[in-house]
């Protein structure tokens, strides 16, 4: 297949099978012009294949890949999308992650990776989404997360960042769900009155932390998104939309949120759909 169809490849899915690795090892795919490739929900035990740079959907999600992620990732210059999560992979975030300019999906979500969340994000980032919960990351939230002017889902649950409550998320107009529990968040859930505008706020959880003091109510009572009901027969939440234009069709790639709720100690979650 990497032979015969170099130049014309555009669009693989080979998710959902028993696949255990590629022939002879090989992780560099020669496959110049191709946009999508998903490998998630296998058997692959191999480091990450990194694919070439005219990707903007990547999803190798569910398999029990190993190593670091390597810098040359950075390189995928088209990359929009990027699901890693669910594997195995550890070692540190390359730092310029946050620095791939298309990139809107970032899934690192139930790896083992540690060190701190990277700290680059210019101005005009263009992250909608960024899950890493459930991995070993410490440090602090960066505060260049303010330059991710369309976040809507930020969830940085179940790690090791010790840091106070970053007030200045307030900035992000769009954000819909911030995800800080099960960390070493400290201190008070303060700041200037002015600052504390979540308006478009839907879930917040700060759950198995050592905040103290008293809760504003201006922080709730700025939250005036949690208290919209959009409709009686279903949950009306958030969807990113990737259009792939090939040379032969169009595809639209539709990823919702995931996020796991916590009720008196019981943990609910809401599934994850992408197709």
């Amino acid at each position: 297949m990497w032979n015969n169809s170099k130049e014309s490849l555009q669009y693989i899915d080979l998710s959902h099978n028993l696949l255990t690795g590629f022939e002879n090892n090989q992780t560099d795919l020669p496959l110049p012009n191709l946009k999508y490739l998903d490998v998630s929900s296998n058997l692959l035990e191999t480091t990450l294949p990194i694919p070439p740079p005219s990707v903007m959907i990547y999803n190798i999600s569910s398999n029990f890949l190993s190593g670091e992620v390597p810098t040359s990732i950075c390189q995928v210059s088209s990359l929009a999308v990027l699901d890693l999560s669910n594997n195995a992979l550890n070692g540190t975030l390359p730092p310029c992650l946050g620095s791939v300019a298309p990139l809107i999906y970032l899934n690192l979500a139930r790896n083992k990776f540690s060190g701190m969340i990277p700290r680059v994000y210019p101005d005009g980032c263009a992250l909608k989404m960024i899950d890493l919960r459930e991995n070993r990351l410490g440090g602090t939230v960066p505060r260049s997360l303010g330059n991710c002017g369309a976040l809507e889902y930020l969830n940085l649950g179940s790690n090791e960042i010790n840091d106070t409550f970053p007030i200045w998320l307030s900035e992000l107009a769009y954000l819909k769900v911030i995800g800080l529990q099960s960390n070493k968040f400290h201190g008070p859930i303060e700041g200037h009155l002015s600052q504390l505008n979540f308006t478009s706020l839907q879930i917040l959880n700060l759950s198995n932390n050592s905040f103290n003091g008293k809760l504003p109510s201006k922080l709730l009572q700025s939250s005036r998104a949690m208290k919209v009901i959009v409709g009686q027969d279903k949950l009306a939440y958030m969807n990113i939309y990737q259009r792939l234009d090939l040379s032969i069709a169009s595809f639209r790639a539709n990823m919702t949120f995931e996020i796991t709720l916590m009720n008196k100690g019981t943990e609910k979650g809401i599934s994850e759909d992408s197709r």
